[in-house]
Formats: C-alpha cells, structure tokens, sequence
C-alpha cells in the first residue's frame, strides 16, 4: 500500500498562457500558465511469487499480481494486473541463468498491454 501527497503543477487553461498552446512542450513553469495545485492519491497490491525445483539445476519462476488505486481526473479508480513466468538455470554456485515473459497492463499508464522477454 502506498499514499502519496503533494503539489502538481496544472495549466491555468486561459487562453494567452502557452501551456494552452495544443502542442506546448515547454517548462511547466508560472511564466507559461502553470499553477501549483495539491493532489494526493493511494494505491495498493495484491500478489505472489513462486519458485519450483524441477532439478538441483532447473527452477521454474512465476509471479503475480493486481492493483487498485485511487480515482483519476475522469473519476475512474487505477486497475491493473501483471504476471509472468519462466525458468532459472544455476550453472555453478556463483553463476546462473534466467528466461522470463511476463505481461502487464492498466486502465490508466498503457493503451495496451505490455508484454516482454527478460533475460538475465
């Protein structure tokens, strides 16, 4: 769980400040139309991890989880999810190898979901 507080800079939205502009990419700054405003928000998770033995070598790897946080500016509460699999091969005591695919996404950071291929 996490609460998070603060100050944001918003654009004032008046028509002669140039963070109105529809492609402003300037510095979020009172000279172009920004303002401080407070915001606060809270988040949290639910999840597992888990390792398998299959050998003293082989251990397969999976973990998952969600999320649910606080409201948006459209009223809609963040949700997300993400999970993942794969395998670890331990060469020696001191070196090892690992496959993982996972997937995420979330109604708020990602158009669609995000999936990928770690190897380490």
């Amino acid at each position: 769980y996490t609460y998070n507080t603060g100050d944001v800079p918003v654009c004032d939205g008046a028509e002669s400040s140039h963070c109105s502009e529809p492609n402003f990419t300037g510095t979020p700054s009172a000279e172009n139309g920004f303002n401080m405003m407070s915001s606060s928000g809270s988040s949290g998770y639910v999840g597992a991890f888990a390792l398998k033995s299959f050998t003293k070598e082989l251990t397969l790897i999976s973990f998952a989880a969600g999320t649910y946080g606080s409201e948006n500016s459209e009223g809609e509460n963040y949700k997300g999810f993400f999970g993942g699999i794969g395998l670890g091969y331990l060469v020696n005591k001191r070196h090892s190898f690992n496959v993982m695919t996972f997937v995420m996404d979330n109604n708020t950071y990602l158009d669609e979901a995000d999936k990928r291929v770690a190897v380490s």
